[in-house]
């Protein structure tokens, strides 16, 4: 984890809910380049864990997904993808039990570290990082899976794998 990542997530996740709106009569992220609110809406699904049959496991939040979403939704305001485009972001689960530990471990630390400041201290700070061999011997498996309507509106899914050989962070 790069402890730039991990500051910057303590920050947003800290923050008090609604703290950030702005005074605009809509979000800007959604603008379009003329810089008026577009007619179509992206809404942003799943934000709770969930099994997936077509993946065959369980898939929850992760801490690039609103990052990703806003990508989506300013995307959609301007190329017009779909007028009520639905966009989920989700990482697949490691059912092991050391994945578990590991994961509710570091979910902790990174939970107290937000209203126990010394914390902080323990975490990687901004500057530390994988090492360049250890990003060059990462990899990254992308599956997509959605849902289109043929011209007589029958649904038909759509998979994709995208196979990163390093570490793209």
């Amino acid at each position: 984890m790069s402890g730039g990542t991990l500051t910057t997530a303590i920050y947003q996740l800290s923050k008090p809910k609604g703290s950030d709106k702005s005074k605009t009569e809509f979000d800007p992220l959604i603008k379009t380049i003329d810089g008026k609110k577009p007619g179509n809406k992206t809404k942003v699904i799943h934000k709770n864990k969930e099994y997936h049959a077509e993946f065959g496991r369980k898939a929850g939040p992760w801490i690039m997904a609103p990052v990703m979403a806003n990508c989506v939704r300013r995307s959609n305001a301007i190329l017009g993808y779909n007028s009520e485009l639905e966009y989920g972001d989700a990482k697949l689960d490691d059912p092991s039990w050391t994945n578990w530990i590991k994961n509710t471990a570091f979910t902790g630390v990174v939970g107290l570290s937000m209203f126990v400041t010394p914390v902080q201290k323990l975490l990687p700070q901004p500057g530390d990082g994988p090492s360049r061999e250890t990003m060059e011997a990462g990899y990254l498996k992308l599956y997509g899976y959605g849902i289109m309507e043929d011209e007589n509106g029958k649904e038909i899914p759509i998979y994709s794998l995208f196979h990163f050989h390093h570490d793209i962070g």
